[in-house]
């Protein structure tokens, strides 16, 4: 219907650590790369999404996870130049950054 939200996801779900050793293994890394860091107050233990709605739209998933997670991880690799070039030069990602993370520096 116009004007009313629709959940996107695939009723996957993943560990969050599962999630972070499949992308080193991606980059051909050590998951001695992942810190674990304390939780902040009110995290979330859970993520999840109804995607009912959609679902009776028609709409399914086109790929796996693990696929679409391997093909956004070589994304950021071949794009290298045009993420690095917002990151490094962006004002707004750089009032963003600061603004996000000033308590986890």
């Amino acid at each position: 219907m116009i004007g009313e939200a629709y959940n996107i996801g695939a009723n996957d779900e993943h560990r969050n650590i599962d999630v972070a050793r499949r992308i080193v293994k991606i980059l051909g890394k050590s998951r001695d790369l992942i810190r674990f860091v304390p939780d902040r107050a009110g995290h979330d233990l859970r993520y999840a999404l109804n995607c009912r709605k959609l679902r009776v739209l028609g709409w399914k998933p086109e790929m796996a996870f693990e696929d679409g997670l391997e093909r956004t991880v070589n994304w950021f690799i071949e794009n290298i130049v045009w993420w690095r070039r917002i990151k490094e030069r962006s004002v707004e990602f750089k009032l963003f950054y600061d603004e996000y993370y000033k308590d986890r520096k």
